[in-house]
């Protein structure tokens, strides 16, 4: 007689890891001179291993440096979702909209369509978000 219950699992599939290497996030603290922020510096700063506070000149550079960044990361993102879209049916209009939301799991994947001008216009979006990542890192490195 077989025995379902002593049947040895199929080993579960490994996903690939995206995040590199680990680390222990020990985030570090910039305000700006002068908001209100600052004024609670001493509630804030037991959370962060540095803290630092800048006054106007160094303010307005980090403000437009960060401005600038989210604004070509939000243009990446929306470049990487037209690039390329997974083809996934739902058996009614419901399903659809509670995997969309989130409700439901999505299923596997079925197909995918791409744009290969959005992926080319996604990938020199990326190589400008990698560049204004570094410049703020240049920037900060003298307060680290």
């Amino acid at each position: 007689m077989f025995n379902i219950f002593n049947r040895k699992s199929e080993p579960e599939k490994k996903k690939p890891d995206f995040q590199g290497q680990q680390h222990e996030h020990e985030p570090y603290l910039i305000l700006f001179d002068g908001t209100r922020a600052s004024t609670k510096f001493d509630e804030l700063k037991s959370e962060y291993k540095k803290h630092y506070i800048v006054k106007n000149k160094a303010h307005q550079r980090f403000k437009s440096m960060i401005m600038s960044s989210a604004d070509i990361s939000n243009h990446f993102r929306t470049l990487q979702n037209s690039a390329i879209s997974t083809v996934q049916t739902a058996k009614d209009f419901e399903e659809m909209i509670a995997m969309r939301m989130g409700f439901v799991p999505a299923k596997d994947p079925e197909g995918f369509s791409f744009c290969p001008a959005c992926i080319q216009q996604s990938i020199l979006a990326c190589e400008e978000v990698l560049q204004s990542l570094k410049d703020i890192e240049e920037a900060t490195k003298e307060y680290v």
